[in-house]
C-alpha cells in the first residue's frame, strides 16, 4: 500500500499492542474516529495530512497523523491523574516504536495537547497527539 495506509495500521497496531499489555488504561482502539465513545479509555487515528517536496532524484513526504486519546471525565482531578498516566507511557511507547511503519522511515511523537471531545452532547477529556513520519524515496 501507500505509507498514509501503512502509518494507520502501523499506528492501530501499537496502540493495540499498549492495550493488551495495559488492559485497564487503554480499553478500545480504533482505526478512525468512532460514532459513539462507548468504551473509554480508547485511543482513535484521527487526521492524517502530509506535505510532499520533489528534489532532484528524491520525492520526500512528510506524513503528520493525530491520534485522540479520550476518556470520561467523573471527577475531574481522577480523569486528569489517568489521562497523565496514559499520555505518559504512550510517549515512551511511541519512543520506541520509531520504525512502527517500516526499517527505512522515522516515526515520532512530537507533541500532545489536551482538549475537550466532543460526543453528541457528552464532552469527553481527551488528548491529541501529533505523530510524525518522513520518508524520501528515490526518484528516476
Amino acid at each position: 500500500m501507500g505509507y498514509r495506509t501503512d502509518l494507520r495500521a502501523a499506528l492501530v497496531s501499537t496502540l493495540q499492542t499498549f492495550a493488551t499489555a495495559n488492559p485497564t488504561e487503554l480499553i478500545r482502539v480504533y482505526t478512525a474516529r468512532p460514532e459513539a465513545l462507548n468504551e473509554l479509555p480508547c485511543a482513535y487515528v484521527d487526521s492524517i495530512n502530509a506535505v510532499v517536496a520533489y528534489f532532484p532524484g528524491v520525492r520526500q513526504q512528510h506524513l503528520v497523523a493525530t491520534v485522540t486519546l479520550a476518556d470520561k471525565v467523573p471527577d475531574g482531578p481522577e480523569a486528569e491523574a489517568r489521562m497523565d498516566v496514559l499520555a505518559d507511557a504512550l510517549l515512551e511507547t511511541f519512543t520506541a516504536a520509531y520504525h512502527m511503519v517500516d526499517g527505512y522511515s522515522i516515526t515520532q511523537a512530537t507533541g500532545y495537547t489536551e482538549r475537550l471531545v466532543q460526543d453528541a452532547t457528552v464532552p469527553y477529556l481527551g488528548l491529541d497527539y501529533v505523530i510524525d513520519l518522513d520518508i524520501g524515496q528515490g526518484r528516476t
